[in-house]
């Protein structure tokens, strides 16, 4: 497949190599930089299809000092890919490599919707919560999601989900538009009734956490659905059966008083307040974003959408009383 890498190797150069694209005879980009002992540190960043690599020689105090390497242009590896530590011995013999602080930001372009700024916005990654490690979140530059996940479900005492989750505090406004929901291919396109995805707002990234959440189901309509102390069971309120698509989601937070909205995709839809406004004392930092469950174990559904957007509002943080 096609990629880019950056290595040291046994002779202690940095070298730059890649695949431009799938099938295609890996290259060195650039020229390997020779004798270079005491670079041990290494990155890579992606900025849509531009690729830069860097290596880095840790001072005294601690500083790393970095000298670009080469940048290269890889269309071929498309928006959605997969990062990490690769090792080779070049050999049959075995080859063991110790790494220290290995670390992945990813970085989303907001769209360009009024409340938010053109820059690019840190993303913490997705997390896992006791959920098995299916499906893949894919984002492209052009502000489009795909976020596939198995679970158990989000409800009773205890979650079971997949969360693309960013981390805030004080006053927040989330929203999204969902242009569809479809079940696992591998298995007919089966999609559970109570199969949900859409936006949340998490107390803490525990499986029995507080939450406050607005949802897309299989065939249940919309759910807003709530728990409101640490371990107690869930709560929810939903719509009429049918499932229009697209459809705008909406979750703010205002001190510690949550509300939800919903909007259908026509010229001059207003937002429409939906479900129950909960009044629930998260902490002083809380996670928000994208939460998807198939709710049927080993089974997977993609939650499609585009417009995703965290707006932390510049007013101070209120915490209110029921």
């Amino acid at each position: 497949s096609a990629h880019l890498s950056i290595f040291r190797t046994g002779a202690k150069w940095i070298c730059t190599q890649g695949r431009r694209n799938k099938g295609e005879y890996s290259r060195t980009f650039g020229n390997c930089v020779e004798n270079q002992p005491d670079a041990n540190w290494l990155k890579i960043e992606k900025r849509l299809d531009e690729y830069t690599t860097f290596y880095g020689i840790e001072g005294a105090d601690g500083e790393i000092t970095w000298t670009k390497h080469t940048s290269e242009e890889l269309v071929g590896i498309g928006d959605s890919s997969y990062v990490g530590l690769a090792v080779s011995s070049a050999s049959y013999w075995q080859l063991e490599t110790v790494f220290e602080d290995f670390e992945i930001s990813q970085y989303y372009f907001p769209s360009a919707a009024p409340s938010i700024s053109l820059a690019p916005t840190m993303l913490a990654p997705f997390t896992d919560i006791n959920n098995l490690d299916l499906g893949r979140v894919a984002q492209s530059s052009a502000g489009s999601w795909d976020v596939t996940s198995s679970g158990s479900d989000i409800w009773g005492s205890s979650d079971s989900f997949r969360f693309v989750n960013y981390t805030v505090s004080g006053d927040v406004t989330i929203e999204m538009k969902v242009n569809a929901f479809e079940g696992d291919p591998d298995h007919n396109g089966y999609l559970y009734s109570w199969a949900k995805a859409g936006l949340m707002m998490r107390d803490t990234m525990g499986n029995n956490a507080m939450h406050y959440s607005l949802f897309v189901t299989g065939t249940q309509g919309l759910a807003n659905q709530w728990r409101e102390c640490t371990g107690c069971n869930s709560g929810h309120s939903r719509t009429h059966p049918d499932n229009p698509r697209p459809v705008w989601l909406q979750v703010k937070k205002v001190g510690n008083v949550f509300t939800s909205y919903f909007k259908y995709d026509e010229e001059g839809a207003g937002w429409t307040q939906f479900g129950a406004t909960k009044t629930m004392d998260f902490g002083s930092e809380i996670s928000v974003g994208i939460a998807v469950t198939s709710n049927s174990w080993g089974k997977v559904v993609t939650l499609s959408g585009t417009d995703f957007s965290v707006e932390e509002n510049d007013v101070p943080a209120r915490k209110l009383r029921a």
